[in-house]
């Protein structure tokens, strides 16, 4: 098996044997030939049929650390070939694995930030301002936006979405998402406004494709169809995030935590947020709780002032120190 043919079945068993997401699958074939690239040839022959030796591999990770590589960079390039790995054995290979030995990379928390209601609806008003323009551009970058805004989409929901899963009657648009799992979101009557106006205005002059969302600069002959590719969507959303002067980061990571913890501020079961966001454990939706805490301490603190100065039976107040 060549090192091409390896690196194309290894990829089409993570679509149609594991069900990954394209853009996982994209990510992990790109990270897996990186290391072949960084093997002599005669290590990358073997290498594909699992003979990639711990020290090796560790060597691969240092040369990419050296190149600037973040931890969490890292630490994907470490997943990709643990993929590469149940890849190898579902194929019929027991042989040992560098990763027996490698540990993977500990990238550091990313700190987790929502825009406030009143943020979110300014960089909203950016975008409708921008489709009030009668650009085709401004147009669908408004229904996008907005779709971040009112369902919590992962990116690549968004890019994978078809005309078909909108049902605007039932207000409901379904994705694929992680795992190639379905799931159904219920609309907000605003956002069912909007893409009654985008489905009769704007979609009819966007490319013929199947996808909702189709890119109005794509070539529908092109690899992708018509899709709207994710750097788009990242610069679209930095756009409108700077147009509006919110601080940023502005990534479209950040509309689905402002979904959940808008949701969850407003008192819905964080159950109920489980489902909508499509987690199959409670504990991953669990992270965006620590937002809702710090506003109910913010707003005990401004219900009840700060910390006392005279608030002890006897005059005195006493203040938390260290050590």
């Amino acid at each position: 098996m060549s090192i091409s043919e390896a690196v194309d079945d290894f990829a089409a068993h993570l679509l149609d044997y594991e069900r990954l997401q394209p853009t996982t699958i994209r990510n992990y074939t790109t990270y897996l030939s990186l290391l072949l690239s960084f093997l002599t040839p005669e290590e990358a022959e073997r290498a594909v049929l699992g003979e990639i030796t711990s020290a090796r591999f560790s060597a691969f990770l240092r040369h990419e650390r050296e190149r600037g590589m973040a931890e969490s960079t890292l630490q994907m390039r470490w997943y990709a070939v643990h993929a590469f790995y149940r890849f190898l054995r579902h194929r019929g290979y027991d042989g040992p694995s560098p990763l027996d030995q490698v540990r993977p990379p500990r990238a550091r928390p990313v700190p987790r930030r929502d825009y406030s209601a009143t943020e979110a609806e300014a960089i909203l008003a950016a975008a409708r301002a921008s489709a009030e323009g009668g650009t085709k551009k401004g147009q669908f970058d408004y229904a996008v936006m907005a779709t971040f805004r009112y369902t919590g989409v992962r990116r690549g929901e968004l890019v994978d979405a078809k005309v078909k899963d909108l049902d605007l009657p039932h207000r409901e648009l379904t994705v694929l998402g992680k795992g190639r799992k379905r799931r159904t979101i219920p609309l907000p009557h605003p956002y069912v406004e909007i893409m009654e106006w985008y489905l009769a205005e704007v979609r009819p002059h966007l490319p013929g494709s199947e996808r909702l969302f189709a890119n109005p600069r794509a070539n529908i002959e092109g690899r992708f169809r018509g899709a709207t590719d994710g750097q788009s969507l990242k610069r679209m959303v930095v756009r409108y995030g700077e147009d509006a002067a919110v601080p940023g980061p502005h990534l479209p990571h950040r509309w689905r935590h402002t979904y959940a913890t808008h949701l969850l501020r407003r008192g819905v079961d964080v159950a109920v947020v489980q489902k909508l966001l499509g987690h199959s454990s409670i504990t991953t939706t669990s992270i965006y709780l620590h937002l809702v805490r710090d506003d109910l301490q913010a707003g005990v603190d401004q219900a009840f002032g700060g910390p006392p100065q005279r608030s002890r039976p006897d005059g005195s107040s006493r203040r938390r120190t260290s050590g």
